[in-house]
């Protein structure tokens, strides 16, 4: 039983009656949720970042001219810029290895980013070109005009030149005094890495640089050592990378080969990750305490608090808020038994809280779980995760669950759960809640029109406006809270505080939105657990998974500026990391679509330029399969409906045959 103390005292974690309540989550143990694997996190990239330019009121001079390897017969040079007014004061010339200067065969304008955060972009595609080294010259329309800063990127399709580099991390949690290995990875058929040793593929010697930018604002560069374990053909390289503060480090490598077929190749690939304190450790000891209050003593099976002591001795040496994300699983380690055998897992948010002088994080466990089971009992797989990264700060293997020796014969000699309910898997307040309002409902006795329910309309990150053609929508609320940059749980929090002043409410949401509902309705217990209707969460394009953008706006704002800010939960690991914490039950509920670019033009996009980075299909700011929720409701993809105004296509959130849709079923 891993030899570890446990305590035992009577205590019962209250409910703050400031904030909505915490919902105390549980499962069977084929739902217990891992922490996210780095490799769905990698970012794999077949774009040339070229970086920065200084437009200055001058014609420019060769001096000025930024030089790309181009290996496949169509490419997407792309120019970024602050204000709407300089793009339209820049001209791009390119000219190809022979020396003429080439016309695009589509140019196209839209905003590059995600949601409001986005920069004024110009995508010029070239198609059928020639194979070398190409010069593009970004100058001013006319002398006089005023200065400006832009940032460029070039761009090869997969089905053209199918090299790429991979960038990834060995660990996705990341704190402060710790290190990951990060990983560049070069794949499709290369030959060599220029740099190497000889050209039958052998990289030993060749040479790569990892760029990172530091939360202090200094730039490093850290030498990539070559893997030569791995076949050349496919050639990877790692740096360490420690972490010596707290906040974003965004890193990037750039790898110039050679194919096979002798064409130059460049590329590079970007990874952001934020660190962390180490803000708590757990101390090995365990504090189980029944619920005496009323409405716990009135419940069939008996509930217990399970508070894991922590070492700081001091609650006000640990963060009041945001609170923890706290895991474990449950086993039975039955004597008479030849095999462990897992009964359940307990999660949920926890505020740190103080139990006779110690600070706790506590779950809660409806002994249901436990019947039919034989003692004693483990919580094994234990982590405790902070909300600003859902970094898991501190872990255990093993730790004792301490029951009475009565209570466990009891819970042995009792029937197993035949069926799993509401209140078992969130809370009994969850489940008493709606059972009063489809109650209530259903004899028509209620008190006031917000009894009736409202629906939500949830715009998403740094929106201007809500996405929404509102006039398809009826008995509805819109939530404002434009132009912010909210994480996820913040975002939820308000959603929740929107919300608090009607007994029930359904959602639907656009982008960023859809992730945070979703996140309240996963933690903590509020009007939307007692919607009635067929569906409580509808979300269009939200990136449950991330975006590559995220990552990419945070190394383009250290020279545009970052506008409404960066926001590392929409990257592919923070997005990951958040999500691996999402009980399959929540997601359940959840019901989503997506949209793409209209089909049969020279060249498919919603945005030229970010099509250019993102996969296919994508609406411009999102990409299709980083949308689908493993567990939700994928209610169809659909073509010509981009993710917001000024695409090529109109938005997903206009459709007003959808709209009324998602009116009809809603719940609320």
């Amino acid at each position: 039983m891993g030899g570890l103390r446990a305590l035992s005292v009577l205590f019962c974690v209250g409910v703050a009656l400031s904030k909505p309540a915490y919902k105390h989550l549980a499962g069977p143990p084929t739902e217990f949720m891992p922490p996210a694997d780095p490799t769905t996190a990698v970012v794999t990239s077949h774009i040339r970042l070229l970086h920065s330019a200084n437009v200055i009121s001058q014609p420019r001079d060769a001096n000025d001219d930024k030089n790309f390897y181009v290996d496949s017969p169509d490419f997407t040079f792309v120019v970024l810029c602050a204000e709407e007014s300089s793009l339209k004061n820049i001209e791009v010339i390119v000219t190809s290895p022979s020396g003429k200067v080439v016309k695009p065969a589509e140019e196209s304008e839209g905003p590059f980013g995600i949601g409001g955060r986005s920069y004024p972009s110009r995508g010029l595609f070239f198609s059928k070109v020639e194979h070398g080294q190409w010069t593009v010259r970004v100058q001013p329309m006319s002398i006089g005009d005023a200065p400006t800063q832009v940032f460029t990127f070039v761009t090869f399709s997969d089905e053209d030149s199918p090299v790429t580099v991979s960038l990834a991390a060995s660990s996705l949690h990341t704190l402060v005094g710790e290190s990951v290995q990060l990983r560049a990875v070069v794949s499709g058929p290369t030959a060599r890495l220029l740099g190497a040793t000889n050209s039958t593929g052998a990289n030993g010697d060749a040479k790569l640089e990892l760029v990172v930018r530091h939360p202090s604002g200094k730039t490093t560069v850290e030498p990539m050592h070559p893997d030569t374990a791995i076949d050349a053909s496919n050639p990877a390289f790692e740096a360490q990378l420690s972490f010596a503060e707290t906040g974003h480090y965004k890193t990037e490598v750039v790898v110039q080969g050679q194919r096979l077929d002798g064409k130059v190749y460049e590329r590079s690939a970007w990874y952001w990750m934020t660190a962390v304190d180490k803000s708590a450790e757990l101390s090995g000891d365990v504090v189980v305490t029944p619920c005496q209050d009323e409405l716990h003593r009135s419940l069939k099976a008996e509930q217990l608090t399970v508070n894991l002591v922590l070492k700081s001795p001091q609650l006000s040496a640990i963060p009041a808020s945001p609170p923890y994300r706290v895991y474990a699983e449950i086993f039975s380690s039955s004597f008479s038994s030849t095999k462990d055998v897992a009964v359940a897992w307990i999660g949920g948010l926890s505020d740190v809280s103080e139990v006779e002088g110690k600070s706790v994080v506590s779950l809660h466990l409806d002994t249901s779980w436990l019947q039919g089971h034989e003692g004693p009992f483990e919580l094994r797989n234990v982590r405790v995760e902070e909300l600003d990264s859902y970094s898991t700060v501190t872990s255990a293997a093993v730790l004792e669950l301490p029951l009475e020796p009565d209570t466990v014969l009891r819970l042995a000699a009792m029937k197993p759960v035949t069926a799993i309910t509401r209140q078992m898997r969130q809370g009994y307040h969850v489940g008493q809640k709606l059972e009063r309002r489809q109650s209530a409902r259903q004899s028509g006795n209620t008190t006031n029109k917000a009894d009736d329910g409202v629906l939500l309309l949830v715009h998403g990150y740094c929106a201007p406006d809500t996405p929404f053609s509102v006039n398809d929508f009826t008995n509805y609320r819109v939530f404002e809270d434009y132009k912010k940059n909210r994480r996820t749980s913040e975002f939820a929090a308000l959603i929740a505080e929107f919300g608090a002043e009607h007994e029930s409410f359904g959602v639907v949401t656009h982008s960023q939105g859809g992730l945070s509902a979703l996140d309240m309705f996963a933690y903590l217990s509020t009007g939307l657990d007692n919607a009635v209707g067929e569906r409580r969460l509808q979300s269009l394009a939200s990136p449950y998974r991330g975006s590559p953008l995220s990552g990419l706006l945070a190394i383009i704002g250290d020279l545009l500026g970052i506008g409404c800010g960066d926001n590392s939960d929409l990257s592919y690991n923070g997005a990951e990391k958040w999500l691996a914490g999402i009980p399959m039950a929540a997601r359940s509920e959840v019901y989503y679509y997506t949209g793409q670019y209209s089909t049969g033009h020279l060249i498919n996009y919603c945005v030229l330029a970010s099509n250019a980075v993102l996969s296919w299909p994508n609406d411009g700011m999102v990409e299709q399969k980083r949308c689908n929720l493993d567990g939700g409701n994928d209610m169809g993809h659909s073509k010509g409906q981009c993710h917001s105004v000024n695409m090529r296509d109109p938005p997903i959130s206009t459709n007003s045959e959808r709209n009324a849709v998602l009116n009809s079923l809603a719940a609320r």
